[in-house]
């Protein structure tokens, strides 16, 4: 439960403040004697008992747990901000999907211990925050280059699952971590920091749809001209958004509203209706892609700076 307090400051000499705490939370952590850590983040401050390098562990039980479910508790408590990550497990199968995973797509983390029934992976040697802004936009440009490799390769008709894995794992990974970061860097009242991880969820959601339209065509002979282009202007619209979000142009992100529309509700929808090549499951997933980017062009108009303005969020 949230408490809020207000409190006064009372003027220390020439060039401090002092301000009371709250008793019940001096004595909740023991303090009565000890120091306690203020941590500088964007305009708040963050007071902690502990040091904030004080690594944080959990436990899990995943004991008949399969990969997808593996996948999800590992990721959730990654971005949660946990430190050493310990799992109950109940086969070696479970062991090598969980180590698998932390080396693929959880920078930063490494497996410190294993037994029969038992595995731990931790935090050895992660980014400093001083890092996000720069993987946040080598996410966007990875996402970007993997859009315009897939349109290449379809009309080439040369797929390469093996390469689109690869890039997915460098997605995941970027993602995870930059969830994380937010996540544990957050202050409550941080509008900008909670649209900054909606932004990042999507980010991943929108790489998904294109790697599953991209498998998918795996399974399609012919993919239509009408197919082509319209990805083609989903991954402009991608590109705008990008645009947009680091130039906070809010001109450009209405002009992808009003694209939006066009494309979803006149050319997106009369080409499921008349089924082009039976390509209907590969223009599901380019209406998700365009879905998704308006979504995450709605969010530009209420950030208060733009995506390049955004690493005042991290220094202290």
């Amino acid at each position: 439960m949230t408490k809020k307090h207000r409190r006064k400051l009372i003027k220390q000499g020439q060039d401090s403040y002092t301000v009371t705490l709250p008793r019940e939370w001096i004595r909740k952590h023991g303090l009565e004697e000890e120091s306690v850590h203020i941590e500088t983040v964007g305009n708040s401050l963050k007071i902690n008992p502990r040091p904030t390098t004080q690594k944080t562990s959990c436990q899990l039980e995943v004991q008949g747990f399969n990969e997808r479910s593996l996948r999800n508790a590992l990721y959730q408590h990654y971005r949660k901000g946990y430190d050493r990550i310990t799992l109950s497990t109940d086969n070696d199968e479970q062991h090598r999907i969980i180590k698998d995973l932390c080396e693929r797509t959880m920078l930063g983390f490494d497996t410190t211990s294993e037994t029969d029934h038992e595995i731990t992976v931790e935090a050895i040697a992660e980014p400093s925050n001083d890092q996000f802004s720069t993987i946040l936009r080598r996410l966007f440009l990875l996402i970007k280059q993997e859009a315009n490799r897939i349109q290449d390769s379809l009309k080439q008709h040369d797929i390469d699952m093996v390469e689109a894995q690869s890039v997915k794992d460098k997605v995941d990974t970027y993602t995870n971590y930059c969830r994380r970061t937010l996540r544990a860097r957050f202050a409550q009242d941080d509008h900008a920091k909670i649209m900054l991880y909606k932004i990042v969820s999507r980010l991943s959601l929108i790489h998904h749809a294109y790697y599953y339209l991209y498998s998918e065509a795996q399974n399609h002979e012919v993919i239509s001209d009408r197919t082509h282009r319209l990805l083609g202007e989903a991954t402009k619209l991608y590109d705008d958004f990008y645009t947009c979000l680091y130039e906070k142009d809010l001109e450009l992100a209405h002009d992808i509203g009003v694209r939006k529309d066009t494309l979803i509700y006149d050319e997106l929808h009369d080409a499921l209706s008349e089924n082009h090549a039976g390509n209907g499951p590969l223009l599901y997933h380019v209406g998700e892609i365009i879905r998704l980017v308006h979504m995450q062009s709605t969010n530009v108009f209420s950030l208060p700076y733009a995506a390049s303005e955004l690493q005042s969020l991290f220094t202290n």
